[in-house]
């Protein structure tokens, strides 16, 4: 199909890295260059008598900070221990998911990233996604 599109998905998450690996192996020049990964921070917190352990997951944002300050917010908490031991170590293991609340932060980061040749991502964090 001369002059088609063509279009390559390998799912989301850290399995949708795998794009530009396909599109480098065909011969696309600079598949895998410009990478950014929406860098994020999740905040905890204990109440008596509320949660989000019911609530949808990133259900709504708020961009009212993207523009001015480049960041966006959701309700969010991690529903698994080990999601949250990852996050936070043993502090996260003795909070009390019955009594959780939280949000995510995120960030749009600098697209400084570029996944290799190799299948190994360099994505570093630049002062200005700090």
């Amino acid at each position: 199909m001369a002059g088609g599109t063509t279009v390559v998905s390998c799912g989301n998450g850290v399995r949708g890295l795998e794009s530009p690996l396909i599109l480098n192996r065909s011969g696309i020049r600079g598949a895998g260059a410009d990478l950014f990964l929406d860098l994020y921070i999740n905040t905890f917190g204990e109440a008596r008598g509320l949660n989000q352990r019911q609530e949808l997951i990133m259900a709504l944002g708020n961009d009212q900070f993207l523009e001015t300050k480049g960041f966006i917010l959701s309700p969010f908490i991690n529903r698994w221990k080990i999601g949250r031991y990852s996050e936070l170590g043993q502090a996260g293991l003795k909070l009390d998911d019955k009594r959780l609340i939280g949000f995510m932060t995120k960030i749009a980061d600098s697209n400084v990233g570029r996944v290799l040749p190799d299948g190994t991502v360099s994505k570093p964090v630049t002062a200005s996604d700090r």
